[in-house]
């Protein structure tokens, strides 16, 4: 290719290229030729491949060639550059060379390596010139043989001036090992003057005895040396009790110049609480006279503890330097010691305390050299009062220091001073005091001098500087004197062994002087630079002109820069500052810059030889050791400070178990106040039965005669002003007082006297009345007066004038008068002094109050309060109402929230026998014999509800009720508990499941519910109380005895025609729906009676024959102290009274408690919850009757029936079909019945609850066959035959596990849960939180043990199939299932198991930690009967372990919400709320797709060894399972303590 312009010829150019191909070659050349006017150039690349025939028959490459040149085309013998890469290839080994070309000099790198059998050799060479190279050399060996490992290294340096030599191996057989260095660093001037290093370690171990010896020794030579070198010394360990220490130093072979270290330890550890440790070290070189001993004792008692440290030091010409540490703590004395002494100074500090209640004392002294007499401090605080004293002294005499007082003088007066003293003078530095002057004045001051702040901190800041300088003082002069001690004893070693081996220093110096070979480097380097070798002058002097043109374009946008800057920012301070920073980092670039172009440009050689690093002094040796020595004692007196803090932390554990002490003996307190209160009411009981024996003797005197007359006569005048109004008994008492007064004064009498004088006058007032106007006035008067009469009738304004009287009269002197503290408060008024003054150092407050306040240790009295008073006496000015707000809110609102929104529900209810609610609230009675309506969809037929009388058993009577929807029937039996179905006579099991119906029992309630038909009824089979709910949506369409929903009671009792009945007894028959085939009719018609409810008034309870009735309704339904109360303005108690007052006299309590129940039922549908009345409930605790709120301690071990009810929660799902046959059940409990039976636990009970499962199985319900809760373990089959699976229902575990803790356990029982789940406990699915489960099942003393539906995964496939469960402590294996093993468990295992989340969520915590396990229950469905029953064995002996009775509950009696019934609850008597857990502790998060349960490390479990005992005992195991099984083979590596990290 040619390039030409105007005829001018600028580029030509030209390419060629070759190739060539032979049998076992591949050649190619290529060559590049650009001729042009700048500089003619041109390329040249070639490679060359040979191949070789393998013994695999395959061509490989054996030799491989590549060069390139770059050279100049007009001096192509002066400029030219080339680079070649040879690789040459054999089945051994590779050999690569590459090689620099120039036309003066030629550079190569040559490396070879070769692998031989057990050895590998390495060769390296890079020459730069004929008498100039540098390379290395390479061996490593394989010598093993048997059992003896042996392997070794040779590595060899040469260049020109010398052959560096470096040999080691290491041996190693049984318990010996030997390692062997030989080093050679001049092997060409001075052949065979090796420096050989030898170490040896042995070991002997004796296993009887438990004795362990190893032993090191260390041997240097060298033929410079007169005598080797030799170190080492032995270790001896006795299983951990003690070991002893012995090493020595021999460089000359006399044994006086030997230096010699023995240390020995010896530990005892007697009890958890007793231990002592104590060690001893000594240091000797018989020729220096050094003999350095350290003794150091550590000591733990219960009441002491001590740690102490002895340094003894002895050398030539010195006496013996002794240094004490000393820490003692005593308990008992009260007392702690902490010394540090050296032979010139000594620090103590002595604090002594005496915490004698309520009297405390502490005192404190100081002993440090230099200070007479030493710093003391006293402190004491009486309790009682309280009242402290401080103080704190020092000085020459001991009297100047800080003093400080203060506390409660008396209950009026408080006061705290702070004082100090100076020179026998005494000056206030804080006074305070606060008080009481009289009942209605406070006073406080408080006075501080106002430098006093500056000045503690200064005197702060001074004695903690005095302080730290004198601890420093101390350490520093310690560490100081140990050190410089051990530089000069290290120099006397040193002085004496250098006469020895100072040959053998001198040697090592002269061969580690690399000074000569650096010089003869550097000066190559020098030659090649001015021979210009590879152009380097002309690389350097081209990055010279780049970086000098760089430098000038650099400055140039700089200034650019800068003025572009001042342009924008201006010039202010903060830009020029900007500006020196910039240039500053500039000119700093500009500075290393210049000073690496200086060194490349006048490169010298280094004057410091590699040797000078090798030719250590011994000064600097020493130097160091004392700083190492320094940094070793500053360690130690940090592990001292530690150990302080650990001391600390052991105060507060043992703090902490004083306290959980005195807590345990809570229940001896409680035990102590009980029988004291037993004896006070034994005392009582036996006075009140001495004065009812002396009642006879005192009502036969006459004086008591006369009393009763007397009292009779005030109660009949007291019965008459309460049932009369004030106007009766005041026309009553006027009349009764005016006819005894006209008895007693008789007119005719004074006629007589005054004669024809009283004749006279009446005549002419006869007169006088007589005249026609008086006449007319007089019947205005009269017309007025009847008018008047007529309109305070009418307006009842007579009443209002005297009740207004009344309140005039009884409240109107209490408005009117007042005290003199009253007149006192009201024109007093509370006055506030307060002064602050910061300057002056005072603060003062004095307030009056508007209260008396008599003492600072009561509280002020607030009801005198003016204001308080005045409200107080307008209250009281106004009669009670009997109402208050609240209630009218519930009168006006019905808060219920069924009726907030459309459609309303109805409710009905039946109560007894023959007590009838409609839905629209109508009451009346009804007794028959017969089967009636109570209500039924009479438009679409959805359902029908009917009542079935039966002849009675007793006095009460009995009846069923009937419901039916669509072609499905349930009977509700209330004589036998239980739902039956028509369809099948015998008794079925609870819950019933149909397509249109579903009942099931919660508590001691029957339910029978449609969601379809959307209806329910629930009756309480206590009480004989069904309360029928619909749907709003039937409002106007059903009909019966209940009646028709519309909201008007007039059409409650409305004729199954559809006319109002003229009375109950017409309504009744017309809803008559009994078999038509008899006399029915007949028969029932002749045993209704009934009739409406009437308001019975409390004045109609006097006609009641039965006064214990009468007094019990009234006290419930009218008492405003009634537990029914908040309900009296909502639901009328007129009908529930009178259901209370007709009651039989000899079920009275139960129409009582009937009807309160009723009227509760009422008041929860209209949205408020009271409380059943005390005297209705009532707990029956093993024969002993309790009544509401009664609490009784139950102690398990007095107890003479052990007792445990377990639950099994089972989750209807499909994993749980045929749960009893598939998943071995029955196994499982009879071996569970077994192992109870060996701890005398005998009666033993087993409910179920199931969950989760479609329809009435999907809420949590308990299983009931014959209507029995419980059952014994022959009849459990039944119970869990009777749980339908399903795959539609919820997950909510939580919820069945609280439903489970509900039933009715057996006081003082242990209570079990085995749940056997399908799903996981995600708190998405829950009903409730972790945290209140849990704390719910540690109340109830529960335990909660998982048995899983599959296997649990692990990484390690073995010990998969051994592992079976795990608790909160231990892992369980196969192991432990065996006859002759004790349940163990391993603890290693279990601390690398960890739960996977998404496999059972939160159940696997709440059951770990409430004494409970997670086992695979996956095992229960093995073929092999041997592993079901060990598995069974395993599972039932934890269970055992967990089911133990605490050993003391309380158990309290207390009412049902829904039941209404008594019901006995126990918990622990120890329990107390543990602190928040975090269920994520025990979880690990892992993928969704990931089925591994539980995890080891995240690896594989590694084979553990064990002594032969455990395989032993092992294979016994397996010989007596006489089963062979494959992947039983290795089982011996996991056994009962071994596993994973044994």
């Amino acid at each position: 290719m040619k390039l030409s312009f105007d005829g001018i010829k600028h580029i030509d150019s030209t390419y060629k290229h070759l190739s060539a191909m032979t049998q076992g070659k591949q050649k190619e050349y290529t060559k590049i030729l650009i001729d042009n006017q700048f500089w003619p150039f041109g390329m040249t690349r070639g490679y060359q491949y040979d191949y070789t025939l393998g013994p695999s028959g395959v061509n490989s490459m054996t030799k491989t060639v590549r060069l390139v040149e770059i050279y100049d085309l007009v001096h192509q013998d002066l400029h030219k550059l080339g680079c070649e890469l040879k690789i040459l290839t054999n089945f051994n080994g590779r050999e690569i060379t590459l090689t620099g070309i120039h036309p003066l000099r030629s550079i190569s790198l040559n490396m070879k390596y070769e692998s031989l059998d057990n050895q590998f050799k390495q060769n390296t060479t890079f020459t730069w010139a004929p008498d100039s190279w540098m390379g290395y050399e390479l061996l490593t060996r394989n010598l093993t043989i048997g059992s003896k490992t042996e392997e070794q290294i040779e590595v060899k340096i040469n260049y020109p001036f010398r052959v560096i030599t470096f040999n080691s191996g290491y041996s190693w057989e049984g318990q010996s090992r030997q390692l062997r260095t030989e080093l050679d660093l001049n092997s060409t001037h001075r052949g065979g003057r090796k420096l050989i290093g030898i170490i040896n370690w042995d070991t002997d171990e004796n296993k009887n005895s438990g004795l362990v010896v190893r032993k090191v020794y260390g041997i240097i030579k060298h033929p410079s040396l007169a005598q080797d070198i030799r170190g080492g010394g032995e270790l001896r360990l006795n299983g951990g009790e003690w070991f002893e220490g012995k090493f020595s130093l021999d460089y000359s072979g006399d044994p006086k110049r030997r230096v010699t270290l023995v240390v020995k330890t010896i530990p005892t550890f007697e009890k958890p609480y007793y231990w002592n440790l104590t060690g001893d070290m000594r240091l000797q070189h018989s020729v220096t006279n050094l003999d350095l001993t350290a003794f150091h004792s550590n000591r733990h008692l219960p009441h002491e503890l001590s740690i102490i440290t002895l340094i003894d030091f002895k050398n030539s010409g010195k006496l013996s330097q002794k240094s004490k540490i000393t820490f003692e703590l005593f308990k008992q004395l009260k007392k702690l010691h902490l010394m540090m002494s050296n032979p010139d100074e000594e620090f103590k500090i002595d604090v002594q305390t005496n915490d004698g209640h309520p009297l405390y004392h502490l005192s404190a002294e100081t002993n440090i050299t230099g200070y007479d007499p030493s710093p003391k401090a006293e402190f004491f605080l009486d309790t009682r009062q309280p009242y402290f004293r401080m103080k704190a002294v020092h000085g020459p005499d001991g009297s100047d220091g800080m003093y400080s007082e203060g506390g409660v003088i008396d209950s009026r007066n408080l006061k705290f001073n702070i004082a100090e003293s100076y020179d026998n003078f005494r000056f206030s530095d804080v006074n305070f005091f606060l008080r009481l002057n009289h009942s209605k004045l406070v006073t406080s001051k408080l006075i501080w001098r106002p430098e006093l702040l500056d000045e503690l901190r200064a005197s702060y800041v001074k004695r903690m500087e005095n302080l730290r300088q004198i601890w420093n003082h101390q350490t520093d002069k310690l560490l100081f004197t140990l050190s410089t001690d051990s530089s000069q004893v290290f120099n006397q070693i040193w002085e004496n062994a250098r006469t020895t081996i100072e040959p053998f220093v001198q040697e090592i110096r002269e061969d580690c002087d690399f000074g000569k070979d650096s010089e003869a480097f550097s000066q190559y380097l020098d030659d090649a630079l001015e021979r210009n070798d590879f152009y380097m002058q002309d690389v350097t002097g081209l990055a010279q002109v780049f970086a000098d043109q760089l430098s000038v374009r650099f400055s140039n946008v700089f200034i650019n820069i800068r003025e572009y800057r001042r342009e924008i920012m201006g010039d202010t301070s903060t830009t020029e500052l900007f500006e020196k920073s910039l240039l500053w980092v500039l000119e700093q670039a500009k500075q290393q810059y210049r000073t690496v172009v200086k060194l490349w440009q006048q490169y010298k050689p280094n004057t410091e030889t590699i040797t000078s690093h090798f030719s250590l002094p011994l000064p600097d040796i020493s130097i160091t050791l004392s700083h190492l020595f320094h940094q070793c004692l500053e360690i130690g007196i940090h592990l001292v400070e530690v150990g302080l803090d650990g001391l600390s932390s052991i105060g507060n554990t043992i703090g902490t178990l004083i306290r959980d002490n005195l807590a345990q003996h809570k229940p001896v307190i409680y035990k102590f106040l009980h029988q004291f209160e037993t004896t006070l009411y034994q005392l009582l009981v036996y006075v009140s039965d001495f004065i009812y024996d002396t009642r006879d003797e005192v009502m036969k005197s006459p004086y008591f005669q006369k009393l009763t007359q007397l009292a009779e006569d005030v109660d009949q005048l007291y019965k008459d002003l309460l049932e009369n109004d004030f106007s009766s008994n005041r026309i009553k008492y006027n009349t009764i007082l005016f006819n005894f007064l006209q008895k007693k004064t008789n007119i005719e009498q004074y006629k007589i006297q005054f004669g024809n004088v009283v004749s006279k006058l009446e005549y002419i007032w006869t007169k006088f009345l007589d005249l026609e106007t008086i006449v007319e006035f007089r019947a205005s008067i009269n017309d007025f007066n009847d008018s008047m009469r007529w309109l305070a009738n009418y307006t009842h304004f007579g009443y209002l004038i005297e009740q207004l009287l009344i309140t005039l009269y009884e409240k109107g002197p209490e408005l009117m008068s007042q005290t003199v503290l009253e007149a006192n408060a009201k024109y007093q008024q509370a006055k506030t002094k307060f002064i602050f003054d910061a300057d002056k150092g005072v603060v003062e407050w004095e307030q009056k109050l508007p209260m008396p306040w008599m003492a600072f240790n009561t509280p002020p009295v607030l009801p005198e309060l003016p204001e308080y008073t005045y409200i107080m006496k307008f209250k009281d000015f106004f009669d009670s109402s009997g109402s208050s707000v609240i209630d009218t809110f519930y009168h006006q609102s019905k808060p219920s929230q069924i009726n907030w929104y459309p459609p309303f529900d109805g409710h009905a209810m039946i109560g007894g026998s023959e007590y009838f609610f409609t839905f629209d609230g109508l009451f009346y009675n009804l007794t028959g014999g017969c089967v009636y309506l109570l209500a039924g969809d009479l438009v679409e037929g959805n359902f029908t509800v009917s009542i079935e009388y039966k002849l009675p058993t007793s006095n009460i009577p009995n009846y069923n009720i009937i419901v039916t929807s669509s072609h499905n029937t349930l009977i509700i039996d209330l004589e036998a508990k239980t739902l039956r179905d028509p369809k099948r006579p015998q008794n079925v099991g609870l819950p019933i499941q149909m397509h249109y119906l579903q009942g099931y029992r919660d508590g001691g309630n029957l339910v029978v519910e449609s969601p379809k038909s959307d209806f329910s009824i629930v009756c309480n089979t206590v009480y004989r109380l069904c309360q029928l709910r619909v749907s709003g949506w039937y409002s106007r369409k059903i009909g019966g005895l209940l009646g028709t929903m519309d909201h008007e009671r007039t059409t409650d009792l409305i004729h199954s025609n559809g006319k109002v009945a003229s009375d109950i007894n017409d309504m009744a028959k017309s809803w008559d729906v009994s078999d038509d085939n008899t006399d029915t009719s007949t028969a029932c018609a002749s045993t209704i009676n009934s009739q409406i409810s009437s308001s019975r008034t409390l004045h109609d309870t006097k006609n009641i024959h039965n006064y214990k009735i009468t007094s019990t309704c009234i006290k419930h339904f009218t008492n405003r102290l009634s537990s029914l109360q908040p309900c009296y303005n909502v639901v009328p108690v007129d009908p529930y009274m009178e259901m209370c007052l007709n009651g039989r006299e000899s079920s009275d309590d139960h129409a009582i408690c009937l009807a309160a129940a009723a009227y509760i039922k009422m008041c929860q549908m209209s949205g408020i919850r009271v409380s059943m009345p005390s005297s209705c409930v009532k707990c029956d605790l093993n024969g002993e009757i309790m009544i509401d709120h009664d609490v009784k301690v139950m102690d398990s071990i007095e107890s003479s029936h052990r007792s445990a009810d377990i639950v099994f929660i089972v989750e209807a799902k499909d994993c749980n079909k045929q749960l009893f046959k598939k998943r071995r059940i029955e196994t499982l409990v009879t071996t569970m019945e077994m192992e109870f039976k060996k701890v005398k636990l005998t009666k033993i009970r087993y409910a179920v609850v199931t969950f989760g499962g479609d329809g009435v199985f999907n809420q949590p319900r308990s299983i009931r066959i014959k209507g029995e809760l419980f059952t014994e373990f022959e009849g459990l089959g039944d119970y869990l035959n009777h749980v339908h699976t399903g795959n539609n229902g919820g997950r909510d575990i939580f919820g069945a596990v609280a439903h489970a803790l509900k039933l009715d356990f057996q006081p003082g029982a242990s209570k079990t849960l085995i749940l056997l789940p399908c799903t996981s406990c995600q708190p998405e699915d829950m009903s409730m939180d972790f945290s209140t489960m849990y704390y719910l099942m540690l109340e109830q003393g529960a335990s909660l043990h998982i048995l899983m539906h599959k296997d649990i995964p692990f990484n390690d496939k073995k010990l998969g199939k051994r592992f079976f469960g795990i608790d909160n402590d231990v892992a369980f294996t196969k192991l432990d299932g065996e006859k002759a093993r004790s349940l163990r468990g391993n603890v290693n295992l279990r601390r690398q198991v960890k739960v996977s989340k998404h496999i059972l969520g939160y159940c696997a915590p709440l059951a770990l930690q409430t004494n409970g396990t997670v086992f695979n229950g996956k095992k229960l469905q093995n073929k092999r009967e041997q592993i079901v029953s060990i598995f069974s064995r395993l599972f039932s002996r934890r269970i055992v372990m967990a089911a133990e009775s605490p050993p003391c509950q309380q158990c309290y009696c207390s009412s049902s919400d829904e039941e209404y019934v008594g019901r006995i609850s126990c918990i622990r008597c120890d329990f107390q709320r543990p602190p928040q857990y975090n269920p994520e502790a025990d979880l690990v998060n892992e993928k969704e797709d990931n089925e591994d349960m539980t995890r080891v490390n995240g690896t594989v479990p590694q084979v553990v060894t064990f002594d032969q005992g455990e395989i032993d005992d092992e294979n016994e195991s397996e010989e007596n399972q006489n089963v062979e099984d494959p992947i039983e083979d290795d089982y011996e590596e996991y056994t009962e303590g071994g596993g994973i990290g044994r």
